[in-house]
């Protein structure tokens, strides 16, 4: 049996990186990208780079090195969740009177 046991406080700070990862591509999408791209496109991005990342995932082993091994797919995943959270609250929460060709989303109508 091989020692990879990892203290709380190792574990939380590397998990850091995914944390900081996901803040700055959420910064990035909310802010410029949906008014670009769209919606849609972010939140299929966002996704194809979270099924990337579980991908290096698979290829990890047991006693794997954090830095070269599991640091890439954590910072892939970061993006990916900051991009797709991101572009899925944009898109569920903005309204208009048309659909928006931009985001590709089309406003609730409320039957009140």
């Amino acid at each position: 049996m091989c020692d990879t046991a990892r203290s709380p406080t190792r574990t939380g700070f590397a998990w850091l990186a995914t944390t900081a990862a996901s803040f700055v591509a959420a910064a990035i999408t909310g802010g410029k990208l949906v008014a670009l791209v769209g919606v849609r496109r972010l939140l299929v991005a966002g996704q194809s780079l979270l099924a990337i990342s579980v991908l290096l995932l698979t290829r990890v082993q047991a006693g794997a090195d954090f830095a070269t091994d599991l640091l890439p797919a954590l910072l892939v995943a970061g993006v990916a969740g900051g991009m797709a959270a991101s572009a899925a609250q944009l898109g569920a929460l903005s309204r208009g009177h048309a659909r928006d060709e931009r985001s590709g989303v089309r406003p609730r109508r409320d039957h009140t």
